[in-house]
């Protein structure tokens, strides 16, 4: 299991928690507030970690 909280500034926090291919999530939230979210509960296909991060990043530059 891997769960890491990063404080990036402006109130801005990047989430990460992996217990599993079936049970994930990567958000990026503003004062607690979840701004994104990739998560298994939202059914994001999980291919690997680098394509997770990649797609993660490109989707939030393009605000999806």
């Amino acid at each position: 299991m891997l769960e890491e909280r990063v404080l990036l500034g402006n109130g801005l926090q990047l989430f990460v928690s992996f217990v599993s291919q079936e049970n994930w999530k990567l958000s990026l939230a503003r004062d607690e507030k979840v701004l994104f979210e990739y998560s298994s509960a939202t059914n994001t296909a999980f291919q690997s970690v680098e394509k997770l991060r990649y797609d993660f990043e490109n989707d939030l530059r393009k605000g999806r």
